[in-house]
This record gives C-alpha cells, sequence and structure tokens, in this order.
C-alpha cells in the first residue's frame, strides 16, 4: 500500500469534492433535511388510503307532484341539451323519479371543478322554459371526502325530539374547530301538516286552494313604512305570521251564517311532525340519529377525529336523560393500527438489510450507507406535501418498497470508496477518487430508476391515488438519495478514517475466502456458463416463456387491487318499486335478525363475539342497509370475507326483495360487481326487452351471482279522464289535477327557514282518508265559488304503468346489469366476459337491432387505466433507454439492459405462485420498482466491463467486471430482498393490500441477481458475435452456434 497516491485532481471541482473539503455544510444540509422532514411528520395529512382525483358536480331538483317521465322531458333532457358540447366533461348521468332527478357530471381528471361549476351555472341559468313550481335546482361540487368517525344519537320514541336534539349536535359539531363536513342521515324534515277532512270541505264549500289562500293572507309579516324623527327612522312592522300550532288554530276562515266566527282549528288537524315519509333507523334496537364526519382533501383524518372526540367528552355528561351518544365507527382507531404495522415492519426491514450491510461492509461504512435512509425518508415526507401525496398504508408502503433501492447508489459509492482507501491509504483525495470513479453509473442509475416511476405521477384511472402515492414516495426518496449520496455520504467518509483491521480479524478472514471464491468458483462457472451461453439464453427464455404461460392459463390470477376485509361490513337491500313500506322494514329488520342469529351461533361455536354492533336504517322507500361493525381485529374468530360467507348460507327468502348485496371488502372497487353491461337505446320496450333477456342469461349461469339490474318494474299509474259533465260544467283537467294533487300531496302555503332547519306548511287531506283509494272518488272538487261535485261526477280512471325512474346518460336511455362471480381457485373472470361478449350479446343484438351495448363505466375505467400503465411502460423504456445511452455512450447496451428486465419480472411472478398470490395492478407496481433495480444493476456491471474493455479482451472484461461488481449488485438484491421480508410475512388481514407489491419486487430482485451476473454477460458476448456477422461470414457464425450447443 503507498500513500503517494494522488489521483484526485480531475475531480477537483466536482460536486463530492466540494462537500469532502467542506464537511460541515454537508452536516448542515443533512441537518436542515432531517429537521424540515421531523416538523412535516407531525403535520402531514393522514388518511387510510390515498383519494384519487376524479373531479364532479352534482345537480340536485325537487320537482314536487311531478312524475319520473315530466322530470326527465320538462327537466333532465333539457339540462343534457344545454351541457352539450360543454368542454371538460367526461360524461352525464341522470337518474329521474318522482319528485326529484339527480345529475351527476364526471369531470377529466385535469379539470377544475370550481371553473366548470361556474360555466355550468351559467348553462343552466340560459335555460328559459323550465317549470315554475320546481325548486331552484342545487348545484354543488362532489368533495372528496374520507370517512372519520360514525356517531349516533339514541333517545326517546318520539322522533321529532330525537330529530331536533340531533341537529343541534350536528351545528355544535360544525361550529368546532377542523370540523367542515357533517352528514346527518336517516330521519325526514320537520313539517307542519293542516289536514282537513272532506266532510269539512264539503260541508262549507271550501277547497283546499281557499284553506292555503286565507293562510297566506293572515300570515304574513307586513311592512308598514317608516317614521322620520328627529333621532332617526323608525321602521314600522306588523308580525303576523303564524309559526306555532297555537297561532295557526286562531288563524280566521270565515264567518258562518249564523255570524259565528270559524277559525282554521275547528276544521283542520294541525300537527307538527315529520314528513309523511318511510323511515327506519335504529342503532341496537332504540331510535337513532346518525352522523357521520368526514374530512376532505385538505384535512387529516386523525385531525378531524381529536376534534371529535373532545367534543364527545364534553358533551356526554351534558346529554338530557334518555339520550346518548355513541361512537359507532372510529376509522383513525384502526387507520393508526395500520401505520403503526407499516412502520414497525419498516423498522424491522431497516434492521435487517443493516445486518446485511454489516456482513459486506465495515460497520462504519454500514453506518454512513444506513444515514441515507432517514435523510431519504425524512425529505421525502418533507415534501409530500407539495406533491399532493398524504401518509397513509400505501404510501408507508412505498417507503418499506423504496428501502433496499435508496442505499443502492451509497452502497456502489461507498464500496469503491474503500476499495481506493484500502489500496493507497485513507484521505480525503482518495475518497474523493474512490466516490468519483462510479458517481456517473451510480447517479444515472438512480435517474433510470426514476424515470421507471415519474410517468405513474400523471395516472387519471381509479388506482390513480394509489399510483401517485407510490410514484410520489419513491421520486422523492430517490432525490434525496441522490442528495445523500453525492454530497453528504462522501464527506462523512472522508473524515471518518477506518483502521485497517488485522489478518486475524473476522471480517477479513470473510474477505478473503469472499475474494477466493469469485476467483475460484464464481469466475471459473461464469466462464462455463459463457461457454455455453445460447443454451443458457434458451434455459432464461423457456423459463420467461412458462411464467407467461401462468397467466395465460390462469394458474396466477389477476384482480385489480387486492381483496382487503373489512371492518365494518353491511348488507344492502333493494326492494321492487311496487313493494309496500311494510315489506321493505320486514325485510329489513328480518336481514338484521339474521345477522344477530349468525353472531350467536359464531359466539356459540368459537366463545368469541364478532359484531359489536348492527345499525339499520332507510335510504328511501325502496333501500335500507344493516351495517355490522366488528370487534377488533386481534379478538375476530374470523375475517369479514368468511362472515359475508356465514351471512350469504343464512339469508332469508323475503317477499319484495330485488337485489341484496353484501360488502366485506374495505377497497371500493372491490365492492362493483366483476361483470357489469351498459344497455342503451332510444326504443325503451326493446330496451327493456333486451335488458330483461340478459338478465336471465346471467342468472343461469352456475358461476354468476348476486344479479342486480336499474331496470325497474312499472309502478301503477291512474289517468284521470274528464266526463262530458265535467266539461259541461266548464272544469279543466288542470283545474281537476290541481284539486286532486293539493289533496293527496299537499299545498305549501309558507316555508319558515332558520339556521336551524327549513319547516314546509302544508295544507293536504286528511291522514286516513288519504291512504284510502275509494276517498278519491267522494273527494268534493270546486267548479266555482258556490258549487261543489264528487270527483266520481266529473272523472273517470283508467289504469296503465309508468317507469318508476328513469336512467340516462349522455341523453340515451340506459339500463345497467350486474353481477358478481363466484369465487373460486381458478380465476373465470376472463372466460366469462368472453363468453358473455362473444355468444349471449350477439345473439341479443340480433333481436333486438336497436339496443348497443357498453362495459360498465368502472370496467371501462379499468380497461382505460391499464391502457394507460402499458403507455407508461412505453414511455418509461424510452427515457431508461436515453438515460442508459449517455453514460455507456453505445446505442445497443441500452437495449440488453433493457432485454433483461422481463426476465426478472418473470421472477415476480413465480414468487406470486409459490406464496399462492393473485396478480394486481399493486404486483405490477412491485414489478416497477424490481425494474429500476435490474437496470441499476445491469449499468453498474456494464460500465465497469467498459471501463476495462480498453486493457484486455472482451472475455477477460466481462469475467472481472463481473467479479469486480458481485459484491455490489448481490448486496442491492440481499438489502431489498431482506428489507421486504418482514411485510411479506406480515399477518395482519390489512396488509394484504400491498402484500403482492412486496411479493413481486422481493422475488423480481432475487431473479434480478441472475439476470444480471449470469444473462447479462451471456448477451454482451452474443451481441458482440453480432457484431462480427459480416466479417466473418455465416459459416463461422455456423460453427459458433455448434460449439456453443
Amino acid at each position: 500500500m503507498t500513500t503517494q497516491h494522488t489521483p484526485a485532481a480531475p475531480y477537483k471541482n466536482s460536486v463530492i469534492a466540494f462537500f469532502c473539503h467542506r464537511p460541515l455544510v454537508a452536516n448542515l444540509l443533512m441537518l436542515f433535511i432531517i429537521a424540515m422532514g421531523l416538523l412535516s411528520f407531525n403535520s402531514i395529512q393522514r388518511q387510510m388510503f390515498p383519494i384519487a382525483k376524479n373531479p364532479e358536480i352534482h345537480i340536485q331538483i325537487q320537482y314536487f307532484g311531478a312524475s319520473a317521465k315530466e322530470l326527465e322531458e320538462q327537466v333532465v333532457a333539457k339540462i343534457e341539451h344545454a351541457l352539450n358540447g360543454q368542454a371538460g366533461i367526461k360524461r352525464v348521468q341522470s337518474q329521474a323519479r318522482q319528485h326529484s332527478a339527480s345529475m351527476t357530471i364526471a369531470l377529466y381528471a385535469d379539470q377544475s371543478s370550481e371553473q366548470r361549476l361556474n360555466e355550468i351555472k351559467h348553462k343552466l341559468d340560459a335555460i328559459a322554459d323550465l317549470p315554475k313550481a320546481m325548486e331552484p335546482i342545487i348545484l354543488q361540487n362532489k368533495p372528496q371526502l374520507q370517512n372519520a368517525v360514525s356517531l349516533v344519537l339514541t333517545g326517546p320514541d318520539d322522533k321529532l325530539a330525537l330529530k331536533q336534539f340531533g341537529e343541534h349536535i350536528k351545528r355544535e359539531l360544525l361550529a368546532r374547530d377542523l370540523i367542515s363536513h357533517v352528514q346527518a342521515t336517516n330521519l325526514p324534515d320537520v313539517e307542519f301538516s293542516i289536514e282537513v277532512t272532506r266532510y269539512q270541505l264539503q260541508r262549507y264549500g271550501l277547497s283546499l286552494q281557499d284553506i292555503a289562500d286565507l293562510i297566506s293572507q293572515h300570515s304574513q309579516n307586513i311592512s308598514a313604512g317608516q317614521i322620520a324623527t328627529k333621532n332617526g327612522k323608525i321602521n314600522l312592522q306588523m308580525p303576523a305570521r303564524k309559526e306555532t300550532i297555537a297561532s295557526l288554530n286562531s288563524l280566521p276562515i270565515l264567518n258562518t251564517e249564523h255570524g259565528e266566527l270559524l277559525t282554521l282549528g275547528n276544521i283542520a288537524t294541525i300537527k307538527k311532525s315529520l314528513t309523511e315519509q318511510l323511515h327506519l333507523a335504529k342503532l341496537n334496537g332504540k331510535n337513532a340519529f346518525y352522523m357521520r364526519i368526514l374530512a376532505d382533501e385538505s384535512q387529516s383524518i386523525t385531525a378531524v377525529a381529536q376534534s371529535v372526540q373532545s367534543y364527545l367528552a364534553y358533551k356526554t355528561p351534558l346529554l338530557p336523560a334518555g339520550f346518548s351518544l355513541y361512537q359507532l365507527v372510529d376509522t383513525t382507531y384502526y387507520l393508526e393500527g395500520r401505520l403503526n404495522m407499516m412502520l414497525n415492519n419498516l423498522a424491522q426491514g431497516a434492521l435487517l438489510v443493516f445486518i446485511v450491510l454489516s456482513l459486506f461492509l465495515r460497520v462504519r461504512l454500514a453506518m454512513w450507507v444506513m444515514l441515507g435512509l432517514p435523510v431519504s425518508f425524512l425529505g421525502a415526507i418533507w415534501l409530500m406535501p407539495f406533491i399532493g401525496v398524504t401518509l397513509n398504508v400505501v404510501s408507508l408502503f412505498a417507503f418499506i418498497m423504496v428501502l433496499g433501492i435508496v442505499v443502492d447508489d451509497a452502497i456502489v459509492i461507498s464500496e469503491s470508496a474503500a476499495n481506493e482507501t484500502t489500496d493507497y491509504g485513507h484521505n480525503v483525495e482518495n475518497i474523493i477518487t474512490g466516490a468519483s470513479k462510479v458517481v456517473a453509473p451510480a447517479t444515472f442509475g438512480v435517474l433510470t430508476t426514476m424515470a421507471v416511476f415519474m410517468p405513474f405521477m400523471f395516472s387519471t384511472g381509479p388506482n390513480s391515488g394509489q399510483f401517485i402515492a407510490i410514484a410520489g414516495v419513491a421520486l422523492l426518496c430517490l432525490f434525496f438519495s441522490l442528495i445523500e449520496s453525492k454530497m453528504i455520504l462522501p464527506a462523512h467518509l472522508a473524515h471518518s478514517p477506518i483502521k485497517p483491521l488485522s489478518k486475524t480479524h473476522w471480517r477479513t478472514k470473510f474477505d478473503h475466502a469472499f475474494n477466493q471464491w469469485l476467483a475460484d468458483t464464481f469466475v471459473p462457472v461464469l466462464k462455463h456458463i459463457i461457454h455455453f451461453r445460447y443454451p443458457v439464453l434458451m434455459l432464461f427464455i423457456a423459463f420467461l416463456a412458462g411464467a407467461i404461460l401462468l397467466v395465460k392459463t390462469g394458474l396466477i390470477g389477476f384482480t385489480a387491487v387486492p381483496k382487503v376485509p373489512h371492518d365494518f361490513p353491511s348488507i344492502h337491500i333493494q326492494m321492487d318499486n311496487n313493494a309496500s313500506h311494510q315489506q321493505t322494514l320486514h325485510a329489513v329488520k328480518s336481514i338484521e335478525q339474521m345477522v344477530l342469529q349468525v353472531e350467536q351461533q359464531t359466539q356459540q361455536i368459537s366463545g368469541r363475539s364478532l359484531v359489536k354492533d348492527t345499525y339499520i336504517w332507510l335510504d328511501n322507500d325502496t333501500e335500507g342497509e344493516v351495517l355490522a361493525p366488528l370487534v377488533d381485529e386481534d379478538k375476530r374468530p374470523f375475517d369479514a370475507f368468511e362472515l359475508a360467507r356465514h351471512w350469504q348460507a343464512a339469508m332469508p327468502t323475503l317477499l319484495g326483495v330485488k337485489a341484496i348485496t353484501i360488502e366485506s371488502d374495505v377497497i371500493d372497487i372491490n365492492q362493483k360487481p366483476e361483470l357489469s353491461y351498459q344497455l342503451y337505446s332510444d326504443n325503451l320496450s326493446m330496451l327493456t326487452a333486451a335488458t330483461l333477456d340478459l338478465s336471465t342469461a346471467l342468472s343461469e349461469h352456475e358461476a354468476i351471482t348476486q344479479l342486480t339490474s336499474n331496470l325497474n318494474t312499472n309502478q301503477q299509474e291512474w289517468k284521470i279522464q274528464l266526463t262530458p259533465k265535467g266539461r259541461h260544467l266548464g272544469l279543466t283537467s288542470n283545474q281537476v289535477a290541481k284539486q286532486v294533487f293539493a289533496y293527496f300531496y299537499g299545498i305549501e302555503v309558507q316555508r319558515v327557514v332558520t339556521q336551524q332547519q327549513t319547516v314546509r306548511f302544508m295544507v293536504r287531506g286528511d291522514l286516513n282518508e288519504r291512504q284510502s283509494f275509494s276517498s278519491l272518488n267522494n273527494l268534493p272538487i270546486s267548479v266555482n265559488e258556490h258549487s261543489q261535485v264528487f270527483f266520481s261526477e266529473i272523472a273517470t280512471l283508467t289504469t296503465t304503468q309508468s317507469s318508476h325512474e328513469i336512467h340516462t346518460e349522455q341523453g340515451r336511455r340506459t339500463f345497467n346489469v350486474s353481477a358478481f362471480i363466484v369465487p373460486s381457485k381458478k380465476p373465470q373472470t376472463k372466460a366469462i366476459h368472453l363468453a358473455i361478449e362473444t355468444q349471449i350479446l350477439p345473439a341479443i343484438k340480433a333481436r333486438y337491432p336497436d339496443v348497443s351495448f357498453d362495459l360498465g363505466e368502472h370496467l371501462k375505467e379499468q380497461q382505460q387505466e391499464q391502457s394507460q400503465v402499458t403507455s407508461f411502460a412505453i414511455i418509461a423504456l424510452l427515457m431508461v433507454y436515453s438515460l442508459l445511452a449517455i453514460p455507456l455512450k453505445s446505442y445497443s447496451q441500452p437495449l440488453l439492459i433493457i432485454f433483461v428486465i422481463p426476465f426478472a419480472t418473470a421472477g415476480a411472478l413465480y414468487g406470486h405462485l409459490l406464496l399462492g398470490y393473485t396478480l394486481s395492478m399493486m404486483s405490477i407496481f412491485g414489478i416497477v420498482a424490481a425494474s429500476g433495480v435490474v437496470i441499476n444493476d445491469a449499468l453498474v456491471l456494464l460500465t465497469r466491463v467498459n471501463q476495462l474493455r480498453d486493457k484486455m479482451p472482451l472475455n477477460e472484461a466481462i469475467y472481472q467486471g463481473a467479479a469486480a461488481r458481485f459484491k455490489a449488485i448481490l448486496i442491492t438484491s440481499l438489502t431489498t430482498f431482506i428489507g421486504l421480508l418482514p411485510l411479506m410475512f406480515e399477518s395482519s388481514l390489512q396488509a394484504q393490500f400491498v402484500i403482492p407489491m412486496a411479493v413481486s419486487l422481493s422475488f423480481a430482485v432475487l431473479f434480478a441477481t441472475l439476470t444480471s451476473l449470469i444473462l447479462l454477460p451471456c448477451l454482451l458476448y452474443i451481441a458482440n458475435e453480432l457484431k462480427t456477422i459480416p466479417q466473418q461470414g455465416a459459416k463461422a457464425i455456423k460453427l459458433q452456434l455448434l460449439k456453443a450447443f
């Protein structure tokens, strides 16, 4: 060893030299990054899963008394026409039903919802011929929200009192800091109902419109002007609005023949109650008021939940007797558990990485390399908010994923610097020289890995939230690893002298034995392999072909997102449109009893509870839900998937039920059916028949279950027609319809809007009479101010059918048919789709030529996302090729590196088969990360071979280059694989979402070692032979091939 070696002159102006000579600057940079990361860690948003950016605008329409057809023709169609050609709109979907309609305007991901909202508002304002009787259109952005906490207020049987106190709690919650979104559901609005019998109307010759007009006249606050005094102006006001039952009772209606004043209370029943609609909301059998407190994109659900829990602690002791406030769901409890699980895996992985590094590097070197982890990770946490990435289960996995990758360049640089100091002694100049020798391949290795991830930052599909989270974290970690390995690490190495070890030290013996093994075993084996390079290449190709066959034959299935069992499974019940209120209530309560019976059986068999609470409610007259939050994960006898199977087996057969859907997967997209088809046509009869045929065909397939369709049975409708007598009396259809509508639905006479709620005052017929069809025939119809006739005298009724709901998309009538596929060991989704699209749909199309078919929206989005991933892969390969060509100074060698990537990918597929996992989009991300490792390893090897090639023949350059970079490649693969081991064997159910990524990356990286050290040298040798074809001729090449085989 000599200390006279001073070759650092070529690198004296480099970045590495600058920081090596100024260690204070390096340390300040390191401390600054760590401090900023720690500060950001405390304030960064926390979410269970990342939110995909899917901007939507919602339109709510209310038109009391209008049928679904009237709403569709008079309102929805006009709005759709107005929106034609509006920029930024991806699709417009609408649903019209009696009294109301809703429209969802989906925007492209790059659109500003605020800007488009204003533009759409102007479009709607320009529609001149909308019905005057409809309510103002509500137009709003749909915020991207995540559930933080769900509270349930239980109380007395008086639902009105429960509703009012629940609204009071909602207002108090919204008044607190950090709480911006509270959704309260399941109880109708409050109203004053003024009900008059037919007898009273006939007795006094009144119509409901007469009574409504009188109430309006006597219940208005009237301004009487102003008095201008010397001291200022004084307003004069005559308050006359009637807002209580007592004041309404005393309101004068008319004077009788006997001079008696008849008041409203004399002829009507006045009550303050909830609106007349079917409602049910019970927690464990008690009446309930349900509130969901949500966090938007700018909020951390942890902070929101803490504010709610603080309020709960304050409010609980102050609750009135008979009321209780219960926390039904706390998402943050499960979030913190998932985050802690990921953090523990991260810590365990980091410890294992350090152990591996310490085996191959001096402990001090290993420590300096490991210092790159907190610098890279905290630097990433510092900048994550600036690219819209939150701390969640997926982003934390990304940290684990890059655990071994971010130290790759540090390993290469530290090993090169250590070799330089071993040969020439430890000083700053030798550290600069050693580090600078490999700075180019190390830097471009990181840049190529970043290039692989970069396109995914522009994802727009249903999984874009996950893609952006993983890619964002990976890019930031790699960026800061570049800073740490080029600026901070060399400075630490330069000023941390490592004393030479004695010949008897275990590390000296290990290094000597390792180097001896390289020379005596690895190099001879590599020579033998290269001699049989063509058979070896064929073996690798067969290995890759086998992996492809695993996917093609279905031995490895594919799912968009791995399934994760829910902590709050639920059952959704959809009733037929013609189902009675009693049938709907009976169905929901029966399914609740089934859930309780299954829970009782679970306790008897396992001795443990599973379901913690049961909450049931109705969304509307035909839809209900049963929610069953589970006990803590470590106390459950089995997961939500197994519970769903028990529920399915015990599900009762119920009259009037259209569909029952069990939701047991925490991932939203997995709650959506594997089969979904949209049918379109302007010919309603053909569309209906085609939908029925498709539903029938799918229901006959034994592998298809939970078939649903939004094709509703038609609702019975009575059409009113005037008789000749009615027309002779001068009545018009409009006059009669208004009086019938007033009696059965009501006339709004006033509306009181307060900070708390909107209360409507309705005049209508007596409730008991309105529930009898015979009351219509005996309803007195006012002909003029002085005479009335019965309805049956002037009108007839004819029965017909009408649509209960009308669905349109892009202005076309549409129905949807969806179904789930029965889980099986052999994936069958693809085969079933193929059978439907090649056999069932063409046959239906032949019968109904006016009907067109398309995949359901979520399936189309999945297909588009898969196409987008393919485009990203092509873009990434082009970027990688360009970045590799620069340091290699070659057009062909980057192609060799890209060629070996699929062979490492095959390792990921065999890993899935070995451990029994299904391939998913998360697995693809593991493969993407592994590609970066393959490229990095191959680049380091080729760079060394090129350096040696100037001094020796190609074959010797390959042998020595592979031996020289064997340790760096091995350490890179081992650190990545070992770092993922804790997560790969994580027993937590929730880890199932990210484990496929870990399997892909770890097994692909293991095979990357073989591809880099075995396949790539063979390819390099073969590529050189191909270049010599023109010189050697065909006969010489044929001879070479015969020798090789």
